[in-house]
This record gives C-alpha cells, structure tokens and sequence, in this order.
C-alpha cells in the first residue's frame, strides 16, 4: 500500500514524532484533521490502494468515516462538539491529528443531529426498549471509531491515547466499543481493546445477520480524576 502521510517532510524521524505527541480532548478545530485520518484507513481507500482481505483484518480498518464538518451529514465537528470523551494525539509542533478516538456517553449520543444507519441501529440495541438491552447507565462510554493515521500505525500511539482517555471517565461505569467479526474480522481493533483490558461478552448480528459486531465491555471501579 502506497503511503500517503508526509511526516518524513517535517524534518523528524519517525521515532521523534512518535516522542513528541500531545495526547488531548478534541475541539471542533480538529475535525478536518480527524477526517484525514478516518480517510488514511476507511476499508474503501484500503481496498482501492490495494489492501487484500488479509491486510485489512491484520493492520485495521474503519468501515464508518464520517465527514469532516458538513452539517448535512454525520460530521465529526458536531460529535467533537458534543463529547467530553473524544480525544485526539496530535503532534506537538505541527498540531497534526496523528490518531484519534471518537466516544461519548449515551446521553450526550442522543443529542447528536446527523446520524448514520449504524448509529441508529447502536442506539436501539443499547438504549431501546426491552429488557435485554445492553446499555448500563446513561452516561455508558461509547467508543464509536478509533483509528490511527495509516502511516503510522503499530507505533503505541493509540495505546498511549487510550491510556490518557480512561484517566478522564468521570462519572461513567462502564465503556464499551464493538468491532466487526464477521464476514471479516477486524483482528488488529479486536486485539486493541482485549490488550487494554476489554472483554467480549457478547455479539450483535446486523441487517440479515450476514456481517456481526463483537461488543468489547471494560469497567472503571472507581470514579477518575478530571
């Protein structure tokens, strides 16, 4: 696959930008940038450059990228804007968006305008009627997408963002995340939370059952720190 990130043009190597990052919440000035990294790694422009089935499960992929700040359509500004819980590793000299991790609670989920077929189906599975429901509390951790720019990955950078993220989960109890299993597996998001403490305890078929989700569930014990 053909890289498209230009950090070897700033002047640093790839171990200097990897010393030198920012690990913070977004603000709506970084939309365009996580839209470029939704870009670098949306299974259409993995597949177009390409990526074989093998390679996508392997290093990742993001089956949802949203625009960057079109109000007509599911856009990252409006969820950057709306989340206390979206957080974005940026390079510290260039302010670059490295990588990024979209969550929210359910509460402040509901409040977003602009949604996707998938967010509309999340939203029923977790929060709809019926006492199988998944959600635990309204202010439940939904991470959305997370990705790191395709040049870039296998660095820790999103390790590293993760990590500074759980310190900051306030009043929620629970996070969870659902990665695809089936037709094909995202191995390497999979392998992302179960490394960071995640459990799979269940699975949710979508549409006619073809393609599956496995929802990956960690608990926070105590309140964190702000």
């Amino acid at each position: 696959m053909k890289n498209t990130y230009l950090w070897a043009n700033s002047g640093k190597t790839l171990e200097e930008i990897v010393m030198n990052i920012d690990y913070r919440r977004a603000t709506a000035m970084d939309a365009e940038g996580v839209y470029e990294v939704a870009q670098s790694i949306s299974k259409s422009a993995m597949v177009e450059q390409g990526a074989t089935e093998e390679t996508l499960s392997q290093q990742g992929f993001l089956l949802y990228p949203l625009s960057a700040d079109d109000t007509s359509k599911p856009n990252y500004k409006e969820r950057i804007e709306l989340s206390s819980h979206f957080w974005v590793a940026a390079d510290k000299d260039s302010g670059r968006i490295l990588a990024f991790m979209m969550a929210y609670t359910f509460q402040q989920y509901k409040q977003m305008t602009q949604l996707t077929k998938n967010d509309i189906g999340v939203l029923d599975f977790f929060t709809g009627p019926g006492e199988d429901k998944a959600v635990y509390s309204e202010d439940t951790i939904y991470i959305a997408q997370i990705g790191t720019h395709a040049d870039l990955k296998r660095q820790g950078i999103m390790r590293g963002l993760a990590r500074e993220a759980f310190k900051h989960t306030g009043n929620s109890p629970v996070a969870l995340g659902e990665v695809a299993q089936q037709p094909l597996r995202n191995i390497a998001s999979s392998e992302f939370f179960l490394n960071m403490g995640f459990t799979m305890p269940w699975k949710r078929p979508k549409d006619d059952g073809a393609r599956v989700s496995g929802t990956f569930m960690r608990t926070f014990p105590t309140m964190s720190h702000e």
